[in-house]
């Protein structure tokens, strides 16, 4: 099920690879005093498409579910530039006013490699929101070991993260996903690969909440100047 879409059709006069990425989600981890440390997360490229002619356009689905999702990098700290790989991802829920969200619980399996093992309601968690625990382990031993947020590519089926943070030993992060922000742009970026600080304001910034109400298509250009121009439309009026 998609909430929104976004349409980039390129005018620019050549041919362009787009990528397109999710604005990284507010992360708190919890302490023992009931209050939060704020914890900076890299945004990552969600699609990445094939080379899209001039005058081609590319029509992409955005899904409503969300997903927590867990890996290890190899020898690597998690940093702008590195390319994370998830081993393991659980459904999860937002918290609302009637219900809480969830929380997915972390573990590390015989191999040291996390997963997601179960969730359960989480009542402490805000709106909005949802919880990943992270049970005890060597921190020394297993220094490289990340959590994150994700969503099901809808052509493919499969889970791709959208965001990242180094994991922390016997340990509660709040996750509060910024639904309605994406950003769009060009470059040799991979999917996975870690985008933060300025280098994430270099892709232009598509907001829903400031779409008209039942406007939930983007219609983005490329021009041959390069910027990109958003407008909105309702997905009856949006055009293949």
């Amino acid at each position: 099920m998609a909430t929104y879409q976004i349409q980039i059709a390129n005018r620019s006069g050549t041919m362009q690879e787009y990528v397109i990425l999710h604005e990284p989600p507010e992360v708190a981890l919890f302490t023992d005093t009931n209050t939060t440390t704020p914890v900076a997360a890299f945004s990552l490229p969600w699609i990445k498409s094939s080379a899209i002619p001039v005058n081609g356009m590319l029509q992409v689905d955005l899904p409503a579910h969300h997903h927590a999702v867990c890996g290890t990098l190899s020898g690597k700290k998690l940093a702008a530039g590195v390319v994370v790989t998830q081993t393991d991802d659980i459904e999860v829920f937002l918290a609302t006013d009637d219900d809480p969200g969830s929380r997915a619980k972390c573990d590390l399996d015989d191999a040291g490699k996390p997963e997601m093992y179960d969730r359960e309601p989480d009542d402490g968690v805000r709106d909005g929101a949802f919880g990943i625990e992270m049970k005890p382990y060597d921190g020394d031993k297993n220094s490289y070991i990340w959590l994150g947020y994700g969503k099901k590519d809808l052509t493919t089926g499969v889970i791709v993260p959208m965001a990242s943070w180094p994991s922390t030993p016997d340990a509660v992060f709040g996750v509060t996903p910024s639904l309605s922000r994406w950003r769009v742009g060009t470059g040799q970026y991979g999917v996975g690969q870690a985008v933060g600080g300025a280098l994430l304001s270099s892709f232009a910034l598509i907001d829903f909440a400031t779409a008209p109400d039942g406007q939930t298509v983007a219609g983005v250009m490329q021009g041959t100047d390069g910027i990109f121009r958003t407008t909105f439309q309702a997905l009856s009026a949006s055009k293949d």
